[in-house]
């Protein structure tokens, strides 16, 4: 999902100017850089000790929804970044459209369309090393050695094509060339990118995936908490009046510390629960 947000938020940077990435960009990378990683990434093989605490079997549970709004905002806020930064250069140009009348005449290569795209790739390849999945459940990503490889050479030819840029290749891609000076920026960027990417991925993201969940428990709590307050209404068959149907006063007036410990609290009921402490301590599973 994630490759796909980097190729969304490219193209909207560029519709802005009523431009877009050229056929040969999309075909660079979509067959090129997306197809070799998300092949070789399957091939990491599993680990061969095995651990008490069970991977997450949800697409939505907390700890996936924070790591992937999390990247999400890094990627996009640094393409944001790169954008304005491109624009503020002196030597850029902005895209005009040959024929005032038909804003589809704009020429799709361009300083902005240069910079994005080699920013871009950067990010599809280290979003990449990121998510690799490696121990307790997976093996190291240093033993998938397609994997690796593939990466490896990925990432030589970005550098390659960035820093030491062949006319033939630029107008394959249909790219300009820039300053030098620049495209050492484009670089620096996408490493930047890389280690906040990989520190929110390690460190930020798990600290704040729990609290989350607790933040949002207790708004739930709240909610409900008000919607039993104020009640329903029934009719009542013998005087036809309507009555009020809730639950007793000492139910709702529940303190805030007793709703925020039983928004904290998890309910042990899972059969699975027993089997894991069961491995941890040693004794037989039957």
């Amino acid at each position: 999902m994630l490759y796909s947000m980097i190729q969304f938020t490219s193209c909207c940077l560029l519709y802005i100017y009523n431009i877009n990435l050229t056929n040969g960009q999309f075909l660079y990378v979509d067959l090129f850089i997306t197809l070799p990683i998300a092949v070789c990434m399957n091939r990491a093989k599993p680990c061969r000790a095995l651990v008490p605490k069970r991977p997450s079997a949800s697409l939505i549970g907390k700890r996936v929804v924070t790591s992937l709004i999390g990247n999400i905002s890094l990627v996009a806020g640094f393409q944001i970044a790169v954008y304005f930064m491109t624009e503020a250069q002196r030597w850029y140009e902005k895209p005009v459209a040959k024929e005032p009348d038909n804003p589809d005449s704009t020429p799709l290569e361009g300083d902005l369309n240069t910079s994005i795209f080699l920013f871009s790739t950067f990010q599809y390849i280290f979003t990449g090393l990121v998510f690799s999945i490696g121990p307790p459940y997976r093996q190291s990503i240093t033993r998938n050695y397609p994997y690796m490889a593939a990466l490896a050479i990925l990432l030589a030819f970005d550098l390659w094509m960035v820093l030491a840029p062949v006319r033939g290749f630029y107008s394959l891609f249909g790219l300009v060339h820039v300053k030098t000076s620049w495209r050492f920026v484009i670089f620096g960027m996408g490493a930047a990118n890389f280690a906040m990417c990989y520190c929110g991925e390690q460190f930020l993201f798990p600290w704040i995936a729990p609290r989350a969940a607790t933040v949002f428990r207790l708004v739930r709590l709240v909610c409900s908490r008000r919607l039993e307050r104020e009640g329903f209404h029934s009719v009542n068959e013998n005087g036809g009046k309507y009555t009020e149907v809730g639950i007793g006063n000492d139910s709702c007036n529940a303190s805030a510390g007793g709703i925020w410990e039983r928004a904290r609290r998890r309910e042990n009921r899972k059969e699975y629960k027993i089997l894991l402490e069961r491995m941890a301590s040693g004794a037989d599973l039957y």
